[in-house]
């Protein structure tokens, strides 16, 4: 015996698709912006602290501290422990800081096994 398909008695209000808002991207709640802050004021401080701040640190070329990128050596999730035995999260442990132009950046993330051998992935 063949069933029909089933068949709605009632439209849906609104059209043929339901309507949804759109998800907003970054979170407004006072907490977030607090690490976004911290987050910003740590890669401020690290990228122009360091001995050379106008060079990647992977290929040692002379980029501009505009063109270069963070990478997070531990990832951006997380927490480690810093040197002062404080939980601290990857976000703001300098530690886990490292300037890369952008080609180099692309080639640790494409070669994970060759940047943990030279350091640049934890």
């Amino acid at each position: 015996m063949k069933r029909s398909p089933l068949k709605r008695k009632t439209p849906l209000k609104g059209g043929s698709q339901l309507k949804r808002s759109p998800l907003r991207k970054v979170s407004n709640s006072k907490n977030a912006k607090a690490k976004r802050n911290k987050y910003k004021e740590s890669k401020k401080e690290y990228m122009s602290g360091r001995k050379n701040p106008h060079h990647c640190e992977a290929c040692e070329g002379l980029i501009g501290i505009d063109n270069l990128d963070l990478h997070h050596k531990a990832g951006r999730a997380g927490s480690t422990i810093n040197l002062e035995g404080e939980l601290e999260l990857n976000l703001t442990n300098k530690i886990n800081f490292m300037s890369a132009c952008r080609t180099c950046h692309n080639w640790i993330h494409a070669n994970p096994k060759q940047a943990r051998e030279r350091n640049w992935l934890i």
